[in-house]
């Protein structure tokens, strides 16, 4: 009895035993932060680039609405193109986001 207790404490802490995370934020959540904080929109494009040339590079997973908020980012500056890459990619890698994006999208006239 005490062997079964023994492996069932060993399999129950190894399933609790964190493996990392599941996505690469890096600065993505102080980018957001600055968003709504008025920084200009050009510094935090080119933070946001860096770090998806970065994750991109070490094979690493960019987080839900990544690519969303580089698109908002986008369309605050002026570049339409690249805003509708980043929401298709956004809809590519996270499927679930496709009606929320659909509906930005329909937002904004004359880029579809």
């Amino acid at each position: 009895m005490k062997k079964v207790l023994f492996v069932w404490c060993v399999l129950f802490l190894t399933g609790c035993a964190q493996k990392g995370t599941l996505y690469n934020w890096g600065s993505y959540e102080a980018q957001t932060y600055s968003y709504f904080k008025g920084e200009p929109p050009e510094a935090q494009i080119l933070q946001l680039e860096n770090h998806m040339r970065e994750s991109k590079d070490k094979g690493l997973i960019l987080p839900p609405g990544f690519h969303a908020h580089l698109a908002l980012l986008y369309e605050k500056i002026g570049k339409p193109i690249e805003m509708r890459q980043m929401f298709e990619t956004e809809k590519r890698l996270y499927p679930e986001s496709t009606t929320y994006i659909n509906n930005i999208l329909n937002g904004f006239k004359g880029i579809q």
